[in-house]
């Protein structure tokens, strides 16, 4: 981000931060690693503000982000499903032995990052 933030709000779990700049690009932050999760300028029809965004705020189940702007406008933004449960549910399994040490390490215990999802066979 190259330009002042004019709003932030953080998510009532506590794991995403969203902003607000002079660019008047709301943006979605990882408050655990510090990354950027996304970028919501491009995600609404018809696009975002025109103005500053003077406030923000995460609806209580975290799913959608509110945004009020200088232009006189708010608008509802879908928040994307980028964290672990989200992805879980769209799996299947977990990776196998073969997969973890070769993407991960064979010097760290297997992890089954999806708890109840069964490891994957290496059978193809």
């Amino acid at each position: 981000m190259d330009s002042d933030v004019t709003a932030a709000a953080l998510s009532r779990d506590g794991r995403t931060l969203a902003t607000d700049s002079l660019e008047v690009t709301i943006r979605l932050w990882d408050v655990g690693d510090h990354t950027q999760l996304e970028d919501l300028s491009g995600h609404m029809e018809p696009p975002g503000h025109t103005e500053a965004v003077t406030s923000l705020g995460f609806s209580p189940d975290g799913a959608k982000l509110l945004s009020a702007s200088r232009d006189h406008t708010m608008r509802m933004w879908p928040v994307p499903k980028a964290f672990p449960d989200a992805l879980c549910a769209r799996l299947t399994h977990n990776m196998s032995r073969n997969q973890w040490n070769h993407l991960v390490s064979p010097e760290i215990d297997l992890i089954a990052v999806c708890p109840g999802l069964p490891e994957a066979t290496d059978a193809g």
